[in-house]
């Protein structure tokens, strides 16, 4: 057995370890399924338990995914690094949206009420809300889920196509020669609903987190941006330096 995994390990591990060796080495190709958890369980003489365990590995790795009826599917033969953001100002936002590829699924015009977020009552005018789906170069499992809306005042951005490489807000700033002076942020952990689940490729309840930023002209509200991240393909830092000290 592959000695991928450290040892001494885990049983649950070391079965991980044995699959991870069988679709790096195209025994198990991809698109092919993983055999059914019942014929695991007897294989490797585990709980039904320690073959999820061992399957969580494998996902955690990019290299297969779980659906429900469906069974255990390889996705890649290449074990996937998390994304880590960084975020210290608006440079690394703009930075984030540079490196990572992001796929507008819909976009439309809707109510404030019907938001996923709270956003400031405009009366009876509309929001533009641009959905879609973030990934890093190379990669093919999203790394986010995002909903963008854009106040009623700042709707009309030039017309957007299929994919996005740079902030709305800088759009925004371009268009209308206004300038971001804040963004507020609110981060929670999260659990991912049943549309996420299907639309990000990860099982339904899995621990996300939940970003939302909400950004200021001036007093002015022009965007508010909602990003649901699975936990196993994300992470973030943020740096502070102390002054006078």
């Amino acid at each position: 057995m592959s000695q991928l995994l450290l040892a001494p390990q885990p049983q649950y591990l070391a079965v991980a370890n044995e699959l991870m060796e069988d679709i790096l080495a195209g025994r198990l190709a991809v698109g092919d399924h993983l055999p059914p958890e019942p014929e695991l369980v007897r294989k490797y003489k585990l709980s039904r338990y320690g073959v999820r365990l061992a399957i969580k590995v494998l996902m955690d790795l990019g290299l297969v995914s779980r659906q429900q009826g469906i069974g255990t599917r390889v996705l890649s033969n290449q074990t996937r690094a998390r994304y880590n953001q960084t975020i210290a100002g608006l440079d690394d936002i703009a930075r984030y949206a540079q490196e990572t590829n992001f796929r507008i699924l819909s976009k439309g015009l809707l109510s404030s009420g019907e938001a996923r977020v709270p956003l400031v009552q405009a009366g009876a005018e509309k929001w533009l809300h641009i959905a879609g789906l973030r990934t890093t170069q190379g990669q093919n499992l999203p790394i986010s889920l995002a909903d963008i809306y854009v106040s009623p005042k700042y709707a009309r951005l030039p017309k957007l196509g299929a994919t996005l490489n740079i902030p709305v807000h800088a759009l925004i700033e371009r268009q209308f020669g206004v300038r971001v002076t804040r963004v507020d942020q609110d981060i929670q952990g999260a659990l991912v609903s049943q549309e996420e689940a299907r639309l990000l490729d990860v099982e339904s309840g899995a621990p996300a987190l939940r970003i939302v930023r909400t950004y200021y002209a001036a007093e002015e509200v022009i965007e508010v941006t909602l990003s649901v991240h699975p936990a196993e393909r994300y992470s973030y830092k943020q740096t502070f330096e102390l002054e006078g000290r």
